[in-house]
Parts: C-alpha cells; sequence; structure tokens
C-alpha cells in the first residue's frame, strides 16, 4: 500500500480502492459508497510509513436519504446524503465532529466540513481510480470538486494565518480540491519541522475518486 504521503494522495487513494473493492458485500438497502480519510500531523511526521486512515463509508440510502455517524483515523465524523427528487443528483455533507475539544463554544458544532453533489454518471468503471463495491454498483460523480475534497480544519487556519500563509491561492478557503494536497503537503511539513503541528493535531479531511451506489 502507498504511504498517506499528501503529495502521493492519490496513489494511495488507487491502492486504497483496490484494497477494498472486492470486499464489499451487496447491499440489502440501498448504499452509497465513498471513499473517506482524516489527516494529522503524525500523517506529515511518518510520510515514509503506510496508513490506513482512508476507508471506504457506506451509508444506508432510505426513501432518498441517509445519515450516519462513522470512526474514521480514530475520528468521529458524520455523512449525510439527500436525492432530489425529480434527478439523480444527490446533495452531501461530510462534517467532521471531532475533536471535542476543538469544538466551538458557539456556532455549527463540527471542526471541517465537506459540501458537495453527487450526480449519477452511469455503471461503475472497473478501473482504479472508481470504487465499486459491487456488480450492480453505479458511479456517482461529485458534481463541485470531480475528483474529491479536501476541508481544512479551523485549527490548521489559524495554524496557517500565524505563520502568514493564509489568504492567498490556493489557501483562501476552508474547502478545496483534492490534488491541492501538494499545496497543503508543502506547507504542513515546513510547519511541522518548525514544531507549529504536532503529531496529534487533526489537519484536514477528504474525499477522493467518486462515490458508488450498491442497490
Amino acid at each position: 500500500m502507498k504511504t498517506l504521503a499528501l503529495v502521493s494522495m492519490f496513489a494511495f487513494f488507487a491502492s486504497q480502492a483496490q484494497a477494498v473493492e472486492e470486499a464489499q458485500p451487496t447491499a440489502a438497502l440501498p448504499e452509497m459508497h465513498c471513499l473517506v480519510g482524516v489527516l494529522k500531523g503524525a500523517d506529515i511526521e511518518h510520510e515514509d510509513q503506510a496508513s490506513n486512515d482512508g476507508v471506504v463509508i457506506s451509508l444506508p440510502i432510505v426513501d432518498g436519504e441517509g445519515d450516519k455517524e462513522f470512526t474514521v483515523g480514530g475520528e468521529t465524523i458524520a455523512f449525510m446524503a439527500n436525492k432530489y427528487e425529480y434527478t439523480d443528483l444527490y446533495s452531501t455533507t461530510i462534517l467532521l465532529l471531532t475533536p471535542a475539544s476543538e469544538l466551538p463554544a458557539r456556532g455549527p458544532q463540527y471542526v471541517a466540513l465537506i459540501s458537495d453533489y453527487l450526480v449519477n454518471a452511469g455503471p461503475a468503471k472497473d478501473n482504479g481510480w472508481t470504487i465499486k463495491p459491487g456488480p450492480t454498483a453505479t458511479k456517482f460523480e461529485y458534481l463541485t470538486r470531480q475528483s474529491g475534497s479536501v476541508a481544512i480544519t479551523q485549527k490548521f487556519k489559524k495554524v496557517l494565518e500565524d505563520a502568514g500563509k493564509w489568504g492567498k491561492y490556493p489557501f483562501n478557503s476552508m474547502q478545496m480540491d483534492v490534488q491541492q494536497s501538494f499545496y497543503l503537503a508543502e506547507a504542513a511539513r515546513e510547519l511541522f519541522k518548525d514544531g507549529k503541528i504536532a503529531p496529534t493535531d487533526v489537519l484536514a479531511i477528504y474525499t477522493a475518486f467518486s462515490c458508488t451506489l450498491t442497490k
């Protein structure tokens, strides 16, 4: 398995997708399968080691809706999906709910947020860039950020601000294309060496590839 070094994120994603592809059973209810991961300071510190933080989560879909919490990389995330009535399009939200100590005293009770749409792109293709849990899987591509997203935490944003790195592209949005992980890696590596990031710090959550719906 490839390392979770952010600069080689897609190589890691590919190995994750291939590893889980054959292990997914056919769901009794429709399920949306998406690859989700949590990035921590330890992934920067030990970027030469394999990591198992990226996992495929399976969200049951009932009457066009799903809402469930998962444990990913030791942290809690909530995944919500809602189908639009007259088209095969889902509005999706993924929330990072931990560490609890980083939740704001007032305001939304999440640490990071990914928001996008999933649109039916037809039968899942048998290649390294598609999660294909079963023979009935239908591919759903992200509409806004086709390859997936990275959403950084408020704590990581504050570190970037203090270092004078926040405010210019690509560090001008809490959610960005997963391809921007290269720039995040460069910044995080420098900040880790300077002692501004600890191994236990939660830096971001991510999605990658497409999702699939198994009926």
